[in-house]
């Protein structure tokens, strides 16, 4: 078998994404503190449009004040939802549309924990991480017809772990007080001296 059949049997293989039910679990509360200050600011009649505001790209659609608190609202009840496991992937698919949108509509909005909110939520939209511990679970086994078991291919789980990696490997990068690409410890270079 070649190393690229390999490759490829494994990105194909089922797996089971029970693992993921608490990132959606906690996803709702995620959300909802991303969310909280441009509600808070909606409640004073404030949005993106008030303020200095340039999208990431001129032909990106800016809809009216109220219309994007709607959004923002819209996105409060998806992310409870999301939490609840009740039309989780079409719940998690709208936050992340909403949360994305809120991102890219002004690059003031930019910080990368909103940009990774974002990934994972997608990824989340992504895999079946509904069928279980979830209302969609209690109302279909109620109702005689149990859901499926969560399992889906791998591609997905690997998709969302190299992104999760990336931002680790980014923030260890940035954050160390040692120079990894040279292997200098501070700590030794300080005992030393």
């Amino acid at each position: 078998m070649s190393w690229l059949r390999r490759i490829n049997d494994a990105i194909d293989e089922i797996v089971d994404y029970r693992a993921l039910v608490p990132l959606r679990i906690a996803a709702g509360p995620l959300v909802l503190l991303h969310l909280r200050p441009f509600l808070e600011l909606a409640a004073d009649g404030v949005t993106y449009r008030d303020r200095f505001w340039m999208p990431f790209v001129s032909w990106f659609p800016a809809v009216s004040g109220d219309v994007y608190v709607v959004l923002l609202w819209i996105a409060v009840f998806s992310a409870v939802l999301i939490s609840l496991g009740l039309f989780t992937r079409v719940a998690a698919a709208t936050t992340a549309g909403i949360v994305g949108y809120n991102l890219f509509v002004s690059q003031v909005h930019y910080h990368h924990n909103r940009t990774f909110l974002f990934v994972l939520l997608i990824g989340l939209a992504v895999v079946p991480v509904g069928r279980v511990f979830s209302l969609d679970a209690l109302l279909a086994r109620r109702r005689g017809k149990p859901l499926p078991a969560p399992t889906a291919r791998r591609w997905p789980l690997m998709l969302l772990r190299f992104q999760v990696a990336a931002v680790v490997a980014a923030a260890t990068r940035v954050k160390s007080p040692s120079d990894i690409s040279t292997a200098e410890n501070t700590a030794i270079q300080r005992s030393t001296t």
